[in-house]
C-alpha cells in the first residue's frame, strides 16, 4: 500500500530473524496519520526481533506479553502447542514463561496488490516445517476526511492438518485476563497518558474483556495526538472479546481463546475483519459517533476502498 487521498499509508514488511525463538511474520509497516505534520505520532512498525525498544528507554513490559514493538498483526501464543506470537508464552500444565516451540509465518502467494490494498496467502508452519494453518489476508486502506483514513482488516484461517486444532492463549494455559491472540494493534506512546474509550464506558478495567461494540485508544502530546477506533465486523466475530492495555504498554486486539481455546476441525475455518481508524486529535466518547459511519460504511460495502 502507498497513497490514499494523497497520503502514504503502509508499507508490507517481512523479517525473519537468525533467532527462532522470534517467529518470523508479515506485518504492516509504516502506518501514519493523515496530517504530515503529525506522521511521527503513529508510525507503526513491527520487527521480530527479540530486542524490546520500551525496555532499552527504561519503560516497564510485561514478560510474555504482545509483540514489543508497534505495529498491527496477526498472532497466536498457543497453535495445537506451537508459539507464533513471539517472545515467551504460558505452555499449558507448566507453570512458568517459556519460549516452548519455534514457527514460521509467512507469505505464500500475493494474490492481488494495488496502491491501497494486498491480498496475499500466508502459511503458519511448525517446527517441523508442516503447516497447521493456511490463511488468506486481505488489508486496506480506504480515505475517509482530511482528517482521517480507515485500515480495512481481514483474515480467514483453515486449519491443513487431519486432527483439531485448538487456537489457545495465556489465558486458557493458567493466566486468567491473558486472552491475548488474533488481530493485534500495539500503538506508539508518547507523552500524555494513554486512555481507552467504549460506548457506554471508559477505562482498561470496564473494557478490558468486554464485548464493546468499538473501542477506541486515544494518545500523543500536543504536537501529535492521535486516536485509534476500532470497529469489528459483528457478523464474524460476535462473541469475541476485547484484549486492552493503556499503562505499561497501549495495545488492543480482538482475542480469539479468551478463557477457553477455539478448536478447529480439520479443514474448518475463521474469519475475522476489523476496521480501524485512524484520527488526528483526540477524539472524546461523543466526538467517535462522528466517524463511526464511515467504518459501518465500509463493512457493510458502502464504503469506498
Amino acid at each position: 500500500m502507498r497513497r490514499t487521498g494523497g497520503v502514504h499509508h503502509g508499507r508490507p514488511v517481512h523479517r525473519v530473524r537468525p533467532d527462532q525463538s522470534q517467529p518470523g511474520r508479515p506485518c504492516r509497516g509504516g502506518l501514519r496519520l493523515a496530517a504530515a505534520s503529525t506522521a511521527d505520532g503513529l508510525t507503526a512498525t513491527f520487527s521480530t526481533s527479540g530486542t524490546n525498544p520500551d525496555r532499552r528507554r527504561g519503560h516497564r513490559t510485561h514478560a510474555g506479553g504482545p509483540p514489543a514493538s508497534p505495529g498491527v498483526c496477526v498472532a497466536i501464543a498457543d497453535v495445537g502447542g506451537v508459539n507464533f506470537w513471539g517472545g515467551r508464552t504460558l505452555v499449558s500444565g507448566r507453570a512458568r514463561w517459556t519460549c516452548a516451540t519455534t514457527a514460521l509465518n509467512f507469505t505464500r502467494g500475493w494474490v492481488r496488490t494495488t496502491p491501497s490494498s494486498i491480498d496475499h496467502d500466508l502459511r503458519w508452519t511448525g517446527p517441523e516445517r508442516v503447516d497447521l494453518l493456511h490463511e488468506r489476508r486481505t488489508i486496506s486502506a480506504v480515505a475517509v476526511s482530511e482528517v482521517a483514513w480507515a485500515l480495512d482488516f481481514s483474515y480467514e484461517m483453515t486449519n491443513v492438518t487431519a486432527l483439531p486444532l485448538a487456537l489457545a492463549s495465556p489465558a486458557t494455559n493458567g493466566r486468567p485476563a491473558a486472552g491475548y491472540g488474533g488481530f493485534f494493534w500495539r500503538a506508539r506512546r508518547s507523552g500524555r497518558r494513554v486512555e481507552v474509550l467504549g460506548p457506554d464506558r471508559v477505562g482498561v478495567r470496564h473494557l478490558h474483556g468486554s464485548r464493546a461494540r468499538w473501542l477506541a485508544l486515544v494518545g500523543g502530546g500536543s504536537d501529535a495526538p492521535w486516536s485509534l477506533v476500532f470497529v469489528p465486523d459483528r457478523g464474524s466475530q460476535q462473541a469475541d472479546q476485547w484484549f486492552v492495555r493503556h499503562d505499561d504498554y497501549a495495545g488492543v486486539g480482538s482475542s480469539l481463546a479468551w478463557d477457553r481455546p477455539l478448536v478447529l476441525a480439520p479443514g474448518a475455518g475463521i474469519r475475522r475483519r476489523i476496521v480501524t481508524l485512524v484520527v488526528d486529535g483526540r477524539l472524546r466518547v461523543a466526538q467517535v459517533a462522528g466517524v463511526l459511519s464511515a467504518a459501518e460504511a465500509i463493512l457493510t460495502g458502502a464504503g469506498t476502498g
